[in-house]
């Protein structure tokens, strides 16, 4: 690999990286809303590698990337960002840095494991019993590290564990970082170094990210020494928003380290991976059709049986809503984690496309669908559901039917486009502005009272115009 393409494809993931993660919380958060900054970049991976054996199989790396990050979406930081605003107390504002280095090194180590463990999975390195073992570890890993150093964590009690980097919020990065610890000893009994490094890497990157996002983030609120602004009268007049712009840095450096570890990798690890590919005549896929078709039922099932739960709620007792609500932990892991994993370990084709885009516009879908808030403050709400159910049950049906692998350019517009439609459209949805507009004495004024969120679209955009533009070489 030369040091152009290494050039272009880590720059294309630090941009992809920075306008998907901004995504991540403005129009869907959680674990569900990391999905996509993990299904770009593991799609950039997949090109990087710039042999047809990979590139027509883009859609595994961009399925395992997806589930992948959605590990790191169960981390709470609201309360550790609080902490680290202290300028009163020097002790609890660098408690707090540390909590978020930590955190963010759990979430992009993980994604540096898994989507190295993928490739391996891809070339045929593990066998149908190592990777339902590593599959099965992932869940059991992260309690364990959650019992051991995020345990007791009981508020109403006043028990908290001793390393705590919040005020009464859940926390589970013990968990996250025993996921990375298991994942190093799964490649390291297997001898396979790659994944390691990777893991790493990503530790690194992601641990880089959030420390240099809240640097940013903590220093642009009020006026520095010198009685001035960092960012001068944008700034002053509220056009920044300070949190987007840390989750802007920590989804470019995140992105960045590991794209940069998996090109600086290429010769030594990556290169032997293509080959064994290739010699397979494709990637490795053990199981026959017929299984593969019932595997990919069966979980489509499930998904359909978690959304149901959303359906008539006010039709249930208020104790079963409440089971319902505290179940959710715990049913959604399996539907958009483990199981979609397992699958793209498993070689199951058809799965890893689902994951890599049904499941995309799904989980956006579902949220905006069954958010009952956003129906008393959208005039079109129902249209907008419909249009978004619509849109992912017909993506289904042609992923199921035609079994054909959606054209590169076209997935990626899907990532760049389809989160940031909705969210222009919340922003400025044509009854709420004019309902603005009438408080603020005229539409200009309610624009600009938008302040950062201005800031962020245009941001956003100029990403979008770059991804494109960079996407529309390779793809």
């Amino acid at each position: 690999m030369s040091a152009s393409q290494i050039i272009f494809f880590t720059l294309l993931a630090a941009v992809a990286g920075s306008y998907t993660w901004g995504m991540r919380g403005t129009i869907l958060g959680g674990e569900k809303g990391a999905m996509l900054p993990g299904a770009a970049l593991g799609m950039i991976l997949a090109f990087a590698t710039g042999h047809t054996a990979v590139t027509s199989a883009y859609y595994v790396l961009a399925a395992a990337g997806a589930s992948a990050m959605f590990f790191g979406g169960a981390h709470t930081y609201g309360q550790t960002i609080g902490m680290s605003y202290d300028r009163e107390n020097k002790k609890r504002r660098l408690k707090g840095r540390l909590g978020l280095t930590i955190k963010g090194a759990a979430w992009f180590g993980i994604y540096g494991g898994i989507i190295s463990v993928c490739l391996g999975a891809m070339a045929g390195r593990y066998s149908i019993l190592e990777l339902c073992v590593f599959t099965a570890l992932l869940p059991v890993s992260k309690w364990l590290g959650f019992f051991i150093l995020n345990w007791p964590q009981r508020p109403s009690l006043g028990k908290f564990p001793k390393f705590y980097f919040s005020e009464g919020r859940f926390e589970i990065w013990g968990g996250m970082l025993f996921v990375n610890l298991m994942i190093v000893i799964f490649a390291v009994v297997k001898r396979e170094w790659f994944p390691v490094i990777m893991t790493l890497a990503g530790l690194l990157s992601g641990g880089a990210g959030f420390f240099a996002g809240n640097l940013f983030q903590t220093s642009t609120p009020s006026e520095g020494i010198n009685g001035k602004f960092l960012l001068g009268r944008l700034q002053k007049n509220g056009f920044v928003s300070s949190w987007k712009f840390m989750e802007f840095t920590l989804g470019a450096l995140g992105g960045l380290g590991t794209t940069l570890c998996f090109c600086l990798c290429f010769k030594k690890y990556v290169v032997s991976y293509i080959d064994d590919i290739r010699m397979l005549d494709g990637v490795w896929s053990p199981l026959s059709k017929g299984t593969q078709d019932i595997l990919l039922y069966v979980w489509l099932a499930v998904v359909a049986l978690y959304a149901v739960r959303f359906v008539l709620p006010a039709a249930r007792k208020p104790v079963v809503n409440k089971i319902m609500a505290e179940s959710d932990e715990f049913l959604i892991w399996p539907v958009y984690a483990y199981i979609p994993l397992l699958l793209v370990f498993l070689g199951v084709a058809r799965g890893a496309k689902v994951t890599s885009i049904f499941i995309i516009l799904w989980v956006l879908a579902e949220e905006i669908t069954f958010t009952p808030r956003r129906a008393e403050r959208y005039r079109h709400y129902k249209a907008l559901c419909l249009i978004l159910c619509g849109v992912s049950a017909a993506v289904l049906a042609f992923q199921l039917m035609s079994g054909g692998t959606v054209p590169a350019m076209l997935t990626w517009l899907l990532y760049c486009l389809s989160y940031e439609a909705v969210e222009v459209y919340e922003v400025f949805e044509p009854s709420g502005l004019k309902k603005l507009a009438a408080e603020k004495g005229g539409m200009a004024k309610a624009l600009l009272s938008k302040g950062g969120t201005l800031t962020v679209r245009a941001y956003s955009a100029l990403c979008i115009i770059v991804m494109i533009i960079m996407g529309a070489r390779i793809f």
